[in-house]
């Protein structure tokens, strides 16, 4: 008879919280819509064309719903993400961006402290100001090869980043974008021509963490403004990384593994930053 009754009560408690489960919908733009399950807390957006941009975080049509939010899936055929869009959506872990979007607004994930990685992809032109803006939980980020601008204060204060790579379309950096990344352990500038850096653009990252950059431009950053200032800089061996990750994906020998706050490529008896540096 108990088992009996822990069964109606446990069929009843799952009955109920499926009850108030509920989908939410709406549009985000003149052809996009989008819908909120709150039950696995996904957001997915859909349709063609530019998302709103809206003036601040309290405008965006997900607002009364965000503590609900865990993740975002946008779907093909989305241009851009809009100002403020995600912004204070601190429950969001995760968020899938399509190879069609090709802008990210201001602010539009500032303070998603949940967020542990973001992948940028490569028709990203353009990634705004405070874009991710205290994301704390950023551990990561690979910001694709067609981006050429880095926003103002757009990364500032990812206390949890680790490392970035900057990849060699990049022609300018915005005001204090990495700004109070304190927990950065290396950096990578895949530019062969320094990008401009403006005010303070790094202010708070320790200088002292290796940085890598293309052997043909060592010289370049070490008298380039604000890059001067990071006296650890390493010559980047693309030919081990082509090695290690051409190897990694067609034997699946390679094995990626975070040691100390560092994340590093396993290979044989042999150890590699993702930089392509041997760790001795």
């Amino acid at each position: 008879m108990r088992y009996k009754l822990f069964t109606f009560f446990l069929a009843l408690i799952t009955g109920i919280g499926t009850l108030f489960a509920e989908v939410y919908s709406g549009t985000c733009g003149d052809d996009l819509n989008w819908s909120l399950d709150t039950e696995t807390g996904a957001l997915t957006i859909t349709g063609t064309g530019t998302m709103t941009d809206w003036s601040n975080s309290s405008g965006m049509s997900w607002y009364s719903y965000r503590s609900s939010i865990r993740s975002v899936i946008i779907e093909d055929g989305v241009t851009s993400i809009g100002n403020y869009a995600f912004s204070n959506c601190t429950g969001l872990i995760s968020v899938a961006i399509p190879e069609s979007v090709t802008s990210i607004g201001n602010s539009a994930f500032s303070n998603c402290s949940g967020l542990t990685s973001v992948t940028i992809g490569n028709c990203v032109t353009s990634i705004g100001e405070w874009a991710f803006d205290y994301c704390s939980g950023l551990t990561s980020v690979t910001i694709g090869n067609s981006v050429t601008n880095i926003g103002n204060w757009a990364f500032s204060n990812c206390s949890g980043l680790v490392s970035v790579t900057i990849p060699n379309s990049v022609t300018s950096i915005g005001v204090r974008a990495f700004r109070s990344c304190s927990g950065l352990r290396s950096m990578t500038c895949r530019a062969t021509t320094p990008p401009t850096c403006e005010e303070e653009s790094f202010n708070g990252v320790n200088v002292a963490i290796p940085f890598y950059v293309p052997a043909e431009s060592v010289n370049l950053y070490k008298q380039a403004p604000v890059w001067k200032e990071f006296f650890n800089v390493q010559v980047l061996n693309t030919e081990a990384i082509e090695n290690v990750q051409g190897e990694e994906t067609q034997t699946l020998r390679g094995t990626k593994t975070i040691k100390d706050g560092q994340v590093l490529i396993l290979r044989g008896e042999k150890t590699y930053t993702v930089q392509g540096q041997e760790v001795k």
